[in-house]
């Protein structure tokens, strides 16, 4: 006897090495990806389902997953990031993995689990599938596209106050997992998990943990997921999975510190021991680890009086009532139904049964005689499995069972001290994202892929889709452009500043002072104002003139011009690059007083054989077609001097339109003089000399120093030559 007992034990061992050798090799190389999804802002709020979210998608991301998140998302937005994860799925190859992490409320109806989004409205039973999503949907389209794994997490096995008196079966339904998928719940199917007070939920927090061991199959990590949340919640919590995985999926490669492979071996040898081998606290952990029907029973019967029984029985109760009602569901007929009525007169499901009979068109009473279904070989529950069944609700009250021992070592690895204490996370960038945590090293595990990256996605949740996003435009929080700096806060001032760009030297805002005119910008009505000069190491300013008392009409050096009034000049006045006319004799147009000293205003030029680059012109691009005389009584201009009655005939200057224009170069603006002035009553646009009529100016106008070789005109500059006569009805410049 003993010999076949040692020769079976090694037998298990052997296999058990060949599976692990087999799983080591089993860390898909493809692409990862990962829908994750935290809902707190219910009517009835939960406190770590954004948090849990989050903890799970950096988990994820440390594990090589391409994770996409979002938090408190609606019906709309949860349809959009549904579909949005189908295709991606679609796109990624049959060696992807994928994984789905759903955190908030979730029901089940008519054998259907159904995650609601936050605007969920369900008044009575009937809404329940136009409020919320039914995952089957989901997972049955995820089930049809080839990928190497498929991994579905509902930690929504909560208490909800939907449909208040529509008999709804608590938690969430029993399902079968298709080939090359994982489900799990947060809570046994048929219970409810109690609402937790955070900063994380047991469940994610124990997840999180396993799923960062190296080496270790998924299926193992979430058994042992399974063991570490019961043993942290003093047994109110018993999470549950199903796996249909082949060949077994390791997430993470054993890092050369991880635990040598024997511990892995004996793990997986405890699985193949008896259950009445153990002793009766290590037996429970035993159960629960396998946390089957068979297993559940085996406890029960080594050790029907022990504590443990109680808290043993009611997750046996649920479990055959769960998987009674799977198998009524799969056959689809009146006498499953009836059967199941009978079996379970107060059951959770005796309501489902009676609608599945009304869209089966039968009667809701069975007929005297019905063939009734055996439940593929499943026993009816003993009379104390009774007592739970029919309580409205099943959870796991410490006070009611009692909380279960740690489970020993060989089962459980001791928790890491990160996981121990695990601080909250950060606050999130804003509504519709999921805080996510400081990422918590992974001792034992490494992944040889490329690195995970966690996606925070606006499905809608995040502001109205369409204004500033598209449907699924990534929400990374990178801030935008810094904001253009604002505007004077003078309102009758414009302001003429030169804006800051890529090809300007950046200037300060309101560089120029109030009313004064842009380089290269028509002179407006309003900027008739004395104006603060502007220092300039680079432009210096020319000395008054002598006296004080009389005008400096000469111009300011450097490329901008100053703020000058519409049809500063007068009909005498000589235009920039025109080439100086003959004296005339005095007009009748007052002139300014002379300069103190008694010397004539000086109004010339600075000699030079050529004008330096200037900016455009101020003046009309084109020369007047004819010109006219200009009568000197028809302007009159306090700055102007004597006129001619008719300027002699002289050559047009060649038109300014065929000259190409130079860019103008900010510049500070040059010191000037002020004085009072009176701004017109309307600005007037720049017309050509001979056709625009000429308005005086206000008096005592600021002008600015006279710089050397500088030309008021912004023209392009002319070549040295012959300079071109002067306009007809304009004065030379020189004396």
């Amino acid at each position: 006897m003993l010999r076949t007992l040692l020769f079976r034990f090694f037998v298990a061992v052997f296999a058990v090495c060949l599976s692990l050798t087999g799983a080591a090799n089993a860390q898909s190389s493809g692409p990862r990806i990962a829908l994750v999804v935290g809902n707190t802002q219910y009517a009835d709020p939960l406190a770590t389902s954004a948090n849990d979210a989050g903890l799970i998608a950096e988990t994820l991301r440390g594990a090589g997953f391409d994770v996409t998140g979002a938090a408190n998302l609606d019906q709309d937005s949860l349809r959009r990031a549904f579909q949005d994860f189908l295709g991606k799925a679609t796109q990624a190859g049959p060696d992807a993995i994928a994984f789905v992490y759903l955190a908030g409320r979730g029901l089940q109806y008519e054998g259907d689990n159904y995650f609601a989004p936050i605007d969920a409205n369900i008044a009575r039973d009937a809404d329940i599938p136009l409020q919320a999503m039914r995952v089957s949907d989901f997972t049955r389209a995820l089930a049809a596209v080839p990928l190497r794994a498929r991994i579905i997490v509902l930690d929504a096995a909560r208490g909800n106050h939907f449909a208040p008196g529509g008999n709804l079966a608590g938690g969430l339904a029993l399902i079968d997992a298709d080939p090359g998928s994982l489900y799990a719940f947060n809570a046994t199917p048929g219970t409810i998990a109690p609402d937790e007070p955070g900063p994380y939920g047991a469940y994610a927090q124990a997840l999180a943990e396993m799923l960062r061991q190296g080496g270790v199959p998924i299926d193992v990590a979430f058994s042992q997921a399974r063991l570490r949340a019961n043993e942290s919640t003093k047994g109110a919590v018993t999470p549950w999975d199903a796996a249909n995985i082949t060949p077994p999926l390791v997430l993470l490669e054993g890092a050369p510190s991880a635990p040598s492979a024997g511990t892995s071996v004996s793990y997986a040898a405890l699985q193949s021991r008896p259950i009445s081998s153990f002793p009766a606290n290590e037996a429970y952990a035993a159960a629960l680890e396998r946390d089957t029907l068979e297993g559940y029973q085996d406890f029960l019967v080594a050790y029907p009086n022990d504590p443990l029984a109680a808290r043993v029985r009611a997750l046996l109760a649920a479990r055959r009532e769960a998987l009674t009602w799977r198998r009524t569901l799969a056959a689809n007929t009146p006498d499953a139904c009836w059967s199941y009525m009978r079996r379970y007169p107060k059951g959770p499901h005796f309501y489902d049964a009676r609608r599945r009979l009304s869209f089966l068109a039968a009667p809701m009473e069975p007929p005297p005689n019905f063939d009734v279904y055996d439940f593929g070989g499943l026993p009816p529950p003993p009379p104390a499995e009774y007592v739970i069944i029919d309580s409205p609700v099943i959870i796991f009250d410490p006070v009611i069972y009692p909380p279960p021992p740690p489970p020993p070592v060989y089962f459980l690895p001791p928790q890491p001290v990160a996981f121990i204490e695990l601080p909250p996370p950060p606050p999130p960038q804003g509504p519709g994202f999921l805080p996510i945590p400081i990422p918590v090293p992974v001792p034992f595990g490494r992944f040889n892929g490329p690195q995970g990256v966690v996606v925070q996605q606006n499905f809608g949740q995040q502001g109205p889709v369409g204004r500033g996003a598209a449907p699924g435009a990534a929400q990374t929080g990178q801030p935008g452009a810094p904001p253009a700096p604002p505007a004077a806060a003078n309102p009758a001032v414009p302001n003429h500043a030169l804006p800051q760009g890529a090809g300007l030297p950046p200037v300060a805002p309101n560089a120029h002072p109030p009313g004064a005119v842009a380089p290269g910008a028509p002179p407006a009505a309003s900027s008739l104002k004395p104006a603060t000069p502007a220092a300039s190491p680079a432009a210096p300013v020319a000395p008054p003139a002598a006296g004080g008392g009389a005008p400096n009409h000469a111009l300011p050096q450097g490329a901008g011009l100053p703020p000058v009034a519409p049809n500063a000049h007068s009909a005498g006045a000589v235009a920039p690059s025109a080439p100086p006319a003959k004296p005339a004799s005095p007009a009748a147009a007052p002139t300014t007083p002379p300069a103190a000293g008694g010397g004539a205003p000086n109004r010339a030029l600075p000699q030079g054989t050529s004008l330096p680059p200037v900016l455009p012109s101020t003046h009309p691009a084109t020369a007047p077609a004819a010109p006219k005389p200009v009568s000197p009584a028809a302007a009159p201009h306090a700055a102007a001097p004597p006129a001619a009655a008719a300027a002699p005939p002289h050559p047009a200057a060649p038109p300014a339109a065929s000259r190409p224009q130079v860019a103008p170069r900010p510049q500070p603006a040059p010191q000037q003089n002020e004085r009072p002035q009176a701004a017109p009553p309307q600005a007037q646009r720049p017309q050509p000399q001979a056709m625009r009529p000429p308005a005086a100016p206000p008096p005592q106008m600021a002008r600015p120093q006279p710089p050397p070789q500088v030309a008021r005109s912004q023209a392009q500059p002319k070549p040295a030559g012959k300079p071109a006569p002067a306009k007809p009805g304009e004065q030379a410049n020189h004396p």
